[in-house]
């Protein structure tokens, strides 16, 4: 049996379009696009666009360092266009990049996905590496991209899953929150050192309250401490120093 080309069938999906009184544009790279058809013709692959405003399209443009879809913008109200970071596919459909991982794009069940800024896939992409072949037994909890808890991050890379250094793991009795990592509440506080290179992450660390915290701490028994007029409290009355990147 004769198969049709995909040149040939993107031109029949051309016409086809065209004839139900849709305006259609052809995108670089061999993908087309619909914008203001009458009747709002309906695409096989419709976004709600970005900046731009809403757009549709009949493909969807490529993230540039992931290959993941990406929905394009029509700014102004013009033709289908891919945002920055973006392009459209040669072949019409995006193809991943070798080795990159993010939520929608898991890697390998050998491999976890590790972001270099540990913001598990909200920021710069992942890298799918391979897993542990074993951890030892040392309790140093750690908050993973899933939401749970690890008991290091060894584990937790060995069961899949890299530091989520935004938190929002429920802390183990006795500890709170600090970026990926946990303290001991009422007598260590936590201290974030901001990165100021994109793509890597700030660091966390736990220090023991000085003296001048016994009792009920709060932010002026810190005001020593390095960055101590940089402190904030969670609900919990636990402390965290701010420090920013030099």
């Amino acid at each position: 049996m004769i198969r049709p080309t995909p040149k040939f069938l993107a031109l029949a999906v051309i016409l086809a379009v065209a004839g139900c009184g849709t305006t259609v544009t052809e995108q670089p790279g061999g993908g087309t696009g619909a914008a203001g058809g009458v009747g709002g013709g309906s695409s096989s692959s419709a976004s709600s666009g970005g900046a731009g405003g809403p757009c549709e399209s009949f493909v969807s443009c490529c993230d540039d360092a992931t290959g993941a879809p990406v929905d394009p913008i029509c700014p102004g109200g013009g033709a289908p266009e891919c945002p920055s970071g973006a392009h459209w596919p040669e072949g019409g459909t995006c193809t991943p990049v070798a080795g990159t991982c993010s939520p929608g794009q898991p890697c390998a069940a050998n491999k976890y996905c590790d972001y270099p800024d540990d913001r598990c896939g909200q920021g710069e992409p992942g890298l799918c590496v391979p897993r542990p072949e074993g951890c030892d037994l040392s309790y140093e909890p750690v908050c993973l991209c899933d939401g749970t808890v690890g008991g290091n991050a060894c584990g937790g890379a060995l069961s899949g899953q890299d530091l989520s250094i935004t938190g929002g793991c429920q802390p183990p009795p006795g500890l709170f929150g600090c970026g990926p990592f946990f303290c001991e509440a009422t007598a260590f506080y936590c201290r974030r050192l901001v990165s100021d290179v994109v793509g890597v992450p700030d660091e966390y660390s736990c220090h023991a309250l000085p003296p001048a915290c016994s009792g009920a701490p709060g932010c002026e028994c810190l005001a020593q401490e390095p960055c101590g007029e940089l402190c904030s409290a969670d609900p919990a009355g636990n402390l965290t120093l701010t420090c920013p990147g030099g």
